[in-house]
């Protein structure tokens, strides 16, 4: 795990522990880099809706793990080695105006450290299917991650319109 080690995520569970609380036990075996990553998320998300309050924008955070095999194809396809891929993690963050999506980036951005070249402004310069979104992988508490901020709006185009990814693989295997 890039920046994150077992034993502060170890420290961080037994901490929760510690709580008086509804937290399930923990236990070393139920501890797996799945658990871990899931944990990791799990504290960014909640950092993150932190911060949102903090500058009273409403959004919807989502997140997601990269899965092993995933992780591994976009490794092979950039020809990198697998710890390197920048988005094993990645927060998307949805909002109601392009206004919003950059206060929430520059938040984020004074918030953790923006990884060298990887930020990205496809609302200013979008993608030639319609692309739209904010993406800068960043330094977190938890690692490296990836954050995507975008509309309401750009999040329908990306998941149902041109620039949706079964439109994307469709087209990909059509060229092939």
């Amino acid at each position: 795990m890039s920046g994150v080690t077992t034993a502060s995520l170890l420290g961080l569970l037994w901490a929760a522990q510690q709580a008086p609380s509804t937290v399930q036990p923990f236990t070393p075996s139920a501890v797996t880099s799945q658990g871990i990553d899931d944990l990791a998320l799990s504290l960014l998300e909640a950092d993150t809706h932190t911060l949102l309050d903090a500058i009273s924008v409403d959004a919807v955070v989502t997140s997601r793990v990269k899965t092993p095999d995933s992780l591994v194809a976009k490794a092979i396809r950039k020809g990198i080695q697998p710890d390197a891929v920048l988005d094993r993690l990645a927060l998307r963050v949805r909002v109601d105006s392009v206004q919003d999506c950059y206060r929430v980036m520059s938040s984020l951005q004074d918030r953790f450290t923006v990884v060298t070249d990887s930020a990205d402004d496809y609302i200013a310069q979008p993608k030639a299917n319609g692309y739209q979104s904010l993406h800068a992988a960043l330094h977190t508490h938890m690692g490296i991650a990836e954050f995507q901020v975008r509309t309401h709006e750009m999040h329908h185009h990306a998941e149902r319109g041109t620039a949706s990814h079964a439109v994307y693989k469709a087209t990909q295997a059509t060229t092939v």
